[in-house]
């Protein structure tokens, strides 16, 4: 009974050390539990820098089509509608400018206008004007030194055509006053004043007919 007794307290032990045994092998620190974390970041880091950037750089590339749109309508639209040839290409100029400052290109070796004729005079009624833009889009975060290696710039034009005004204005130097119609039919009033009186003189003293 005691051997019995014994051998039962002895297996039961053995079970209980050999449980505890395995409960602190799974609670023993492995030493990879913080090593997740660290991956996602630098996971998270190497896929979320290529996706900014390409954000940054399609809106910068969109802000130049802008820019390059905007400019040449601006340009056209102020050329066709100057008073004169000289001061059109000026206005064309100055419109340009603001359209490309506007998106942000202020560089003067960035950007560029071109107008052009259809006829001779340019400002003639019902002729066309041609205005073409070019703007130079340089990526953001390129390196001058890189830049001049791989060019790392996008050129992007754009053309608009306008019409000059069929029934523009004219000078008012150049335009002369309407000639005096002459009034047919009407007699001078001297002329009438001397009928009327010829004509009464020769009604006084006559009677009236029954």
């Amino acid at each position: 009974m005691k051997r019995r007794f014994g051998r039962q307290v002895g297996e039961s032990t053995r079970l209980l050390i050999g449980s505890d045994q395995r409960t602190g092998e799974g609670r023993r620190p492995s030493g990879e539990n913080g090593t997740a974390v660290v991956e996602f970041c630098l996971l998270a880091v190497v896929m979320l820098v290529p996706v900014v950037y390409l954000v940054l750089a399609l809106g910068r590339i969109q802000a130049g089509a802008f820019a390059a749109q905007g400019a040449a309508r601006e340009a056209g639209r102020a050329f066709v509608t100057a008073d004169d040839e000289g001061s059109a290409r000026q206005r064309a100029d100055a419109a340009a400018a603001i359209a490309f400052a506007d998106q942000g290109f202020k560089d003067p070796a960035l950007v560029g206008i071109d107008v052009m004729c259809t006829a001779s005079p340019c400002l003639a009624p019902d002729e066309r004007v041609v205005a073409r833009s070019r703007v130079l889009v340089v990526l953001p975060g390129v390196p001058r030194l890189l830049d001049r290696v791989i060019p790392a710039r996008l050129e992007l034009t754009a053309r608009h055509v306008s019409t000059v005004d069929r029934f523009r204005g004219r000078d008012a130097g150049s335009v002369s006053a309407p000639a005096p119609v002459p009034e047919v039919g009407r007699r001078p009033d001297a002329e009438v004043g001397r009928d009327v009186r010829r004509d009464a003189a020769r009604n006084v003293g006559r009677e009236p007919q029954p």
